[in-house]
């Protein structure tokens, strides 16, 4: 139901722009009529004539510069997402890296002079030592 709604409503804006276009042109005729000679719309239609390969040099012209504009900033914008993202890898590796040094402790003990140590030992009457 509204998607019908939507289609009257865009036929009728349409019609009415449409309608605007014919009553504009309509103004113009009389205008050139009443006002203008037919030698000065004569000029201007040679005029207009010779501007129109100029004005579609320059659409295209513009819309190069802007089509270049547009992938330079791309790429500005991708290249600083990839920085962003190599800053983060290398952000996330130090940290693995600190917290896996963290993990095994440098543990010096102190220096013990070699000893033998005896321990008591008995016998247990045949002869076998028992330790103790």
């Amino acid at each position: 139901m509204a998607k019908k709604r939507e289609v009257q409503a865009l036929f009728g804006l349409i019609i009415l722009a449409l309608a605007a276009l014919v009553l504009l042109a309509w103004a113009a005729w009389l205008f050139f009529e009443t006002y203008i000679s037919p030698d000065w719309t004569r000029i201007i239609a040679l005029v207009g004539l010779v501007a129109l390969p100029i004005t579609g040099w320059l659409c295209y012209s513009l819309g190069l510069t802007e089509a270049k504009g547009k992938l330079v900033g791309i790429d500005l914008g991708i290249n600083k997402v990839v920085r962003a993202a190599s800053e983060t890898i290398n952000l996330r590796s130090t940290a693995a890296r600190a917290m896996r040094d963290a993990s095994r402790p440098e543990v010096r003990l102190p220096q013990i002079p070699p000893m033998i140590i005896t321990r008591r030992q008995l016998s247990d009457g045949n002869g076998e030592v028992v330790e103790l």
